[in-house]
């Protein structure tokens, strides 16, 4: 019975329930299949383990497996007399095999866990190495390095898997320069492993240790821990080591296989051969031992291929010039994280085949700025030659890319200039310059492309003019904070979220903020505060005087006050303003540590840059989410000796209108609907190395917060929409910091509706009108222009009836209706559409659904940032685009599933889809399979590592089908034989089947083509996607984090 207290993960007996009260006990119900499964498992696991252990002889024993056989459906085990008999080994070569299999097993039977710790009484690794190695079919080997007392440890047992044929795959890096490079080229050249390697400095971020020992028979094993491949690891250091078996833990293995996989996979890992990749390996390893090598951001001997978050970035730049035209790009990415090397791919995109490279001129402020953009240039156009200088005494002889310093750009220069000579303008890192050197320069040239590149997007000295002016105050493209920590391009983050006895929610607001002399007057000169700030800081810091921190301060009184209370306490703090005349020896005491930290207002959210600072201490509100990540992001920069930056904020309660919820989003990359989850679940999904933690007061006074802000009721919205008096959904939008979702949340709403009520829209609306109205949110999800400008093309009075549409128009005015009409029927009087021309009529004739549709597709085609590409169907014509967001219903329909008499693209009786909710759809007549895949079974935050569904690499992604589906079946020859067929497959994904909001939709993913399968009942295929995914359904769909 059960009695202790605790946490509990059991399945209840009825007697137990009886003996529970409900108000000591926590009790759920279970409902989904997989995690019934689950629970069953192990209820059933230990009983039958108990009955074993209390068999008393071997005829109970017989007896007990003898009922247990028979109710499971297992077959009879065979006994000699009263013994079992256990098979040991077969094999087709025995002569050859034998040896082996009997005296060069495992010394740890092949099902059961261990644990190796180096212990004088236990075995040691490396002879269990031996043996997992001797009797391995493929072995895979993972660590951070290599050395060479390590690898002659196991050298014989990996020659004689060499001679044996046997594939060994090794991954490894160059992590502080500990791999000899001699055992690399060893386990390559001589021992005939593969290996790939880790060679780029921004990279290295491989810790784990592990060996995966495949065998055929289903016997695998795999050792997890902490050794890497030297003497001390596997010998005699103070190591631990777990032992998996694939017979025990099949899931725990099968998520280790997934996740080597993707990282043998991963562009990040070269595959490592001594005339190609020698040199680099040398350089990589002096660079991390620190004992010389290049310092740029890439390695010269290394081909630079665009990083995952590159990709991204290089995309949406594209989508910014060929979905809407603009020619004038903003990039935002914070210092040091590569944008020169994201601007040059850029311009080497934008190169034509067979036609002159476009000319070009790159701007900055100094000249080393301008020799590393060169060298960047050079390297990843593989020209050795390209660019010239015009800097300091340097002159270009022939103009055509030109490096050039904004001091060195005068009038006169400007004047003598073709304005149309460069084609394309790179202005790198201009928030550093002053206006007017930057408006002479727009003035007189006049290229094809400009691209500006700056760390700090909000500015208020100028520079934000030529933001407005020159790139129409857009941003095309901005590197997320979580993108480039999850790349290691900035140091990991320890926010703290502490709360404080202090009440804004009195304070004047005004033009979007607190107002300022009130502000100062309740935070400035509260001595006991900042007393509780600095106990606050020592409590996460090993020792105050090595800190180095920025402190953001109300006012300059503010600043003056905490320098000078922080000081008399014994941590030296000095006040930073904007009439500080000696700042920049300020800044080098920080530097040196002859301080501990600065204190400042604002004058630190932009163009100062301190690598050095490790703690951010915020003590005032901060109402713009694009000024606190600017705050934190003096922090973040990357260091020597700097493994992470304390964060403090100070939450107090505040004003309804104050949006923490912006903050947290941005901070923890999540959507306003995601954040409040986040907040209560206390941000599981952060990049590696980085943290939010909120004391109970903060958490308390944040959640309270963001229920009041976050989806409002009708009337608080309807109220909002009046206050701001703007008839467009997009400007609402814009002007409240509102997301869609808060407008058409809930069934029923309409932006139509709240215009109505709130006296800005007079537009009658009949029974008919109503209905189709509600179901305008079903259109909220469409993330690219071809199939909002097609919709509503589609929606035009005067455009052709269904028999004369084009085969793709088609196919798009099946995904519309199906998507607005899923079950085929009339949503006033549930009477069947007779056709698709019927429905599209009365959604023509109705005014206030086109006007609701104008407004949405409005907001919509602003937020558009994934490139969607076209792709080919043995279907023929079609509509859809890989990368975009599509619902069921629009695949189904879209793809001819579903019939409609007179509007179908198949013959067929009447089908609809809105009981469509298989994972798989076989559309004979078109000659393809769709597969809708849900990559988490269920929310349970323990799977992180998926090993059924998931993407191995941006073009390969291991698929598992129904159950009940074997390879011998007609549905798994097709799957099968798919390449041979003339087959389609189609394959389109989700995290979930639902979120904060309601359903998500699936990302398509596109056709794929059959690479292999295993198994059967399920069967496990691997297949290769015809356009690498995108990069974010990519690290939603991928079975590991890699590096």
């Amino acid at each position: 019975m059960i009695s202790d207290d605790g946490i509990y993960e059991k399945l209840l007996t009825e007697s137990e329930r009886k003996s529970l009260k409900a108000e000591n006990s926590g009790i759920r119900s279970v409902s989904d299949l997989g995690e019934k499964k689950s629970l069953l498992v192990a209820h059933l696991s230990e009983l039958i383990s108990d009955q074993i252990a209390a068999a008393e002889n071997d005829a109970d024993l017989q007896y007990l497996e003898s009922k247990i056989s028979v109710a499971a459906g297992g077959a009879q085990l065979a006994y000699d007399k009263e013994s079992l008999l256990e098979l040991r080994w077969i094999s087709q070569k025995p002569a050859l095999d034998r040896d082996r299999f009997e005296n060069s097993r495992p010394f740890t039977p092949l099902s059961n866990l261990a644990i190796f710790t180096n212990a004088r009484d236990e075995i040691r690794i490396d002879l269990e190495l031996e043996r997992e190695l001797a009797t391995a079919d493929e072995v895979d080997i993972l660590v951070s390095f290599i050395k060479m007392s390590g690898l002659r440890l196991i050298r014989d047992a990996l020659l004689k898997l060499r001679d044996r044929g046997v594939r060994v795959r090794v991954i490894t890096t160059t992590y502080m320069g500990a791999t000899d490079k001699k055992a690399i080229d060893s386990l390559v050249n001589d021992l005939g492993a593969e290996v790939r390697i880790d060679l780029l400095p921004v990279s290295n971020r491989l810790h784990a240790k592990a060996w995966l020992f495949r065998r055929k028979s289903g016997y695998s094993t795999a050792l997890i821990g902490s050794s890497n491949m030297s003497y001390s690891a596997l010998t005699s250091g103070s190591e631990w080591n777990v032992r998996l078996a694939e017979a025990k833990a099949p899931a725990l293995f099968s998520k280790f296989s997934a996740a080597f996989e993707s990282y043998w996979e991963s562009e990040e890992y070269r595959q490592y051969s001594t005339p190609e990749y020698g040199q680099a390996l040398e350089e990589s390893l002096a660079r991390q031992s620190n004992q010389g090598g290049s310092s740029h951001y890439f390695l010269p001997t290394i081909e630079v291929t665009p990083r995952p978050h590159q990709i991204k970035m290089l995309d949406e730049l594209d989508v910014a010039r060929s979905v809407f035209g603009h020619s004038r790009n903003l990039v935002v990415a914070a210092t040091g994280t590569g944008k020169t090397v994201l601007a040059a791919l850029d311009y080497k995109r934008l190169i034509q085949p067979g036609q002159p490279r476009p000319t070009l001129l790159f701007v900055a402020h100094r000249q080393e700025i301008l020799q590393q953009a060169m060298a960047t240039f050079r390297q990843v156009l593989g020209d050795a030659d390209f660019g010239e200088l015009l800097v300091g005494g340097s002159k270009p002889k022939d103009w055509r890319f030109v490096f050039a310093s904004i001091q060195s750009l005068n009038l006169n220069l400007l004047n003598r200039l073709d304005p149309k000579h460069f084609k394309h303008l790179i202005i790198d890192e201009f928030h550093h310059a002053e206006a007017p050197s930057y408006k002479l320069l727009f003035t007189a040239l006049d290229p094809l492309e400009i691209v500006g590149l700056t760390a700090t997007p909000e500015r208020t000295d100028g520079i934000d003019d030529i933001r407005r002016d020159v790139f129409g105050g857009r941003i095309a493209t901005e590197l997320r904070l979580w993108d480039a920590l999850s790349e290691d391009l900035l140091a990991p983050f320890h926010y703290f979220g502490i709360g404080e006895d202090l009440d804004y929610s009195q304070l004047p607001w005004i033009s979007g903020g607190y107002e300022t002399r009130a502000l100062n007057n309740l935070i400035t000169g509260n001595t006991v505060r900042n007393k509780n700030v600095l106990r606050e800081l020592g409590k996460r810091l090993p020792n105050l005087a090595n800190m180095k921190a920025l402190l953001f301060c109300v006012s300059v009184e503010h600043a003056n006050r905490v320098a000078q209370d922080f000081t008399e306490m014994g941590v030296v703090v000095k006040a930073v303003t904007g009439t500080t005349e000696n700042r920049a020896s300020i800044i080098h005491e920080l530097r040196s540590g002859a301080i501990q930290g600065i204190a400042t207002v604002d004058v630190f959210n932009e163009g100062v840059d301190i690598p050095e600072v490790d703690t951010v201490v915020l003590l005032r509100p901060t109402e713009s989410p694009v000024v606190f990540l600017q705050q934190i992001g003096r922090g973040l920069r990357l260091a020597q000796g700097k493994e992470s930056v304390l964060i403090l904020d100070f939450i107090g309660a505040h004003r309804s209108e104050y949006r923490i919820d912006a903050k947290f989003s941005a901070l923890a990359g999540a959507g306003r609907a995601e954040v409040m989850q986040n907040v209560e679940q206390g941000f599981p999904y952060l990049p590696s190395g980085s943290a939010i933690k909120l004391d109970a007061m903060s958490r308390d006074y944040v959640l309270d917060l963001m229920k009041r802000q976050i989806k409002p009721s009708w009337s608080k919205l309807v109220l909002e929409v009046s206050q701001a008096g703007f008839e467009s959904l997009n400007e609402y939008l814009l002007f409240s910091g509102r997301e869609l979702f808060e407008v058409y949340g809930k069934s029923g709403r309409t932006w139509l509706g709240a215009a109505r009520e709130a006296g800005l829209v007079d537009m009658e609306i009949n029974d008919i009108d109503a209905y189709l109205l509600k179901r305008v949110n079903k259109l909220t999800h469409i993330d690219d222009n071809a199939r909002l400008a097609g919709y509503v093309k589609l929606l035009t009075p005067s455009y052709p009836k269904w028999h004369g549409l084009s085969d793709a128009d088609k196919r798009l005015a099946s995904m519309l209706f199906w998507n607005l009409f899923d079950d085929g029927k009339r949503p006033w009087d549930g009477d069947e559409w007779e056709s698709i021309d019927e429905a599209f009529d009365c959604l023509r004739g109705s005014k206030p659904f086109i006007w609701e549709i104008r407004n949405l597709f409005e907001h919509l085609k602003t937020k558009l940032k994934v490139k969607a590409l076209p792709f080919v169907l043995t279907a023929g014509e079609h509509p859809f685009l890989l990368h975009a967001t599509y619902s069921r219903s629009e695949l189904l329909g879209g793809l001819g599933f579903a019939r409609l008499p007179n509007s179908s693209l198949y013959e067929g009786p009447r089908r609809g889809v809105s009981a469509a909710v298989e994972g798989v759809y076989h559309i004979q007549e078109a000659h393809l399979d769709v597969f809708f895949v849900n990559l988490n079974k269920s929310d349970a935050i323990s799977e992180s590592i998926r090993y059924r569904d998931y993407a191995v690499s941006p073009t390969l992604f291991h698929w598992e089908s129904q159950g009940k589906t074997s390879d011998t079946s007609e549905t798994g020859r097709r799957y099968i034989g798919q390449r041979t067929s003339k087959h389609d497959v189609v394959i389109a994904v989700r995290e979930k089947a639902l979120g904060p909001n309601g359903t998500i939709h699936f990302k398509l993913l596109g056709p794929a083509d059959y690479v292999s399968h295993s198994g059967s009942r399920p069967i496990s295929i691997l297949w290769r996607l015809r356009e690498p995914m995108d990069l974010d359904s990519f690290q939603i769909a991928a079975a590991a984090k890699v590096s």
